[in-house]
């Protein structure tokens, strides 16, 4: 059975690049040093790819919570999976999330996921899902508010006279959140693909054995690539 989230997204063709801030003019003659959390992430190109990250990527909500938090780390998740929000064209080009606010969400997701794995294990999650049912702007598990916004749409199908009922977030950030909430409506089981960083879903009606430990054939291949290069 398909998820109900639904999103097309974009990625810069040729990735992102650290770039540090313009001086504000109270700084200039001050010599202060640039931090590296003041950085953004400029696109490369304005030619970009478009994707469908919720059924690519069951599991983004997992690689965004581990992803490392620094301008690096921050970096490879934007070139695999493009920008938190859409860039204006005004923006030219630059992501309106500096480094240092992109290490919160992460963190943000980090703390939520961790809240899930841990009432998991107890056995009970009444509190977590009372958490996302009550608290709008999820303020309890989160240090700041997230919104999840999204609309509710239909698409066409096989069948001509039936169609398909969708949740669209209206950002990469909102879509993630919505995917983990989705996630914990199915008991979902994941695990982090032994030769990329995606996360797979695994189990009983998700197509993929319990045993399963890559993401792709294309991953399988590698992985099977690099042990045949090992052994010689």
């Amino acid at each position: 059975m398909p998820g109900l989230l639904w999103l097309e997204w974009e990625r810069c063709s040729k990735g992102y690049s650290i770039c540090e801030p313009v001086p504000d003019f109270f700084d200039i003659g001050k010599d202060r040093e640039v931090d590296e959390g003041d950085c953004f992430l400029k696109q490369n190109s304005k030619k970009t790819v478009n994707y469908r990250p919720m059924e690519k990527f069951p599991g983004l909500f997992m690689e965004f919570a581990h992803t490392e938090q620094t301008p690096a780390g921050v970096q490879r998740f934007a070139n695999r999976h493009g920008l938190l929000w859409k860039l204006f064209e005004e923006m030219d080009g630059q992501d309106p999330v500096p480094i240092h606010q992109w290490c919160r969400y992460i963190r943000q997701m980090e703390n939520a996921v961790e809240l899930w794995e841990k009432q998991r294990e107890s056995g009970n999650i009444g509190d977590l899902i009372q958490v996302f049912s009550e608290q709008t702007e999820l303020s309890v598990v989160m240090t700041t508010e997230v919104r999840v916004q999204a609309d509710i749409c239909l698409r066409p199908v096989d069948d001509p006279m039936r169609a398909a009922l969708y949740l669209r977030p209206r950002s990469l950030h909102g879509a993630m959140w919505a995917q983990l909430m989705e996630a914990m409506a199915d008991n979902a089981q994941l695990r982090r693909c032994a030769q990329c960083p995606s996360w797979i879903v695994y189990g009983s009606g998700t197509g993929r054995r319990e045993s399963a430990k890559f993401c792709s054939s294309a991953c399988r291949r590698a992985a099977w690539k690099a042990e045949k290069e090992s052994r010689k």
